[in-house]
C-alpha cells in the first residue's frame, strides 16, 4: 500500500504534467494507465485480485506490441515482458538475468490466478510482484520523457540486447 507514497517530488511533478497534458504521447496515456491500475491493487481485498490489479499495471506499462514486432510472435507475450522488465531494471547481466525468471515465473501464473485455476497467491509472491511491477511502472515513467510509442519502446529494447549493461541503463 505504500507504493503510490514512494514516488519522488519529480516522479510526481512529471505524473501532474502528463495527467494535465491533453496531447499525451502513447507511452504516457500507458503510464497513466498503469498508475490507475496500480492504485486499484492498493486497495484492501483478496491476494488474487491485488495481483491481478498488479498484472493489469504491469501490462499497461511494459506491454504492448509494437506493429509488426515479430519477435513477440516467436517469443510469446510472457518472455516478451520478461525481456523488456529485465532491461528496464536490471543493471548487470545478473541482475537481469534474476528480474526475467521472477517475471516469467510471476507473470506466467497470472492466467491461472485470474482463472482461479492456481492456489491462492502467496504474501511472498505479492510483494515481490508488487515490487517488480512498482519498479517498472517508474522505469517507464523515465522513458516515456524520451520515447513516445510502443514502437519506439520495442526498438529501445532490440538495442538493449546488442549494448554492453552500463551503456544501457535508462
Amino acid at each position: 500500500e505504500r507504493m503510490l507514497r514512494n514516488y519522488s517530488e519529480p516522479e510526481i511533478r512529471r505524473l501532474e504534467a502528463i495527467h494535465l497534458n491533453t496531447g499525451r504521447s502513447q507511452m504516457e496515456h500507458k503510464v497513466l494507465q498503469a498508475i490507475f491500475w496500480l492504485g486499484e491493487a492498493t486497495f484492501p481485498a483478496e491476494t488474487a485480485s491485488k495481483f491481478a490489479h498488479l498484472s493489469i499495471a504491469f501490462e499497461s506499462a511494459v506491454g504492448g506490441d509494437a506493429s509488426g514486432d515479430e519477435l513477440l510472435r516467436d517469443i510469446g507475450i510472457t518472455q516478451m515482458l520478461a525481456e523488456r522488465t529485465a532491461f528496464l531494471l536490471g543493471s548487470n547481466l545478473e541482475s537481469r538475468k534474476r528480474i526475467h525468471r521472477a517475471v516469467s515465473r510471476l507473470y506466467g501464473s497470472r492466467s491461472r490466478v485470474m482463472h482461479g485455476e492456481s492456489a491462492p497467491v502467496s504474501e511472498g509472491d505479492l510483494a515481490q510482484w508488487a515490487w517488480l511491477v512498482w519498479s517498472s511502472v517508474r522505469a517507464a515513467l523515465d522513458l516515456s520523457s524520451r520515447l513516445s510509442t510502443v514502437e519506439e519502446f520495442a526498438h529501445w529494447v532490440r538495442e538493449q540486447r546488442y549494448t554492453l549493461p552500463e551503456e544501457s541503463v535508462p
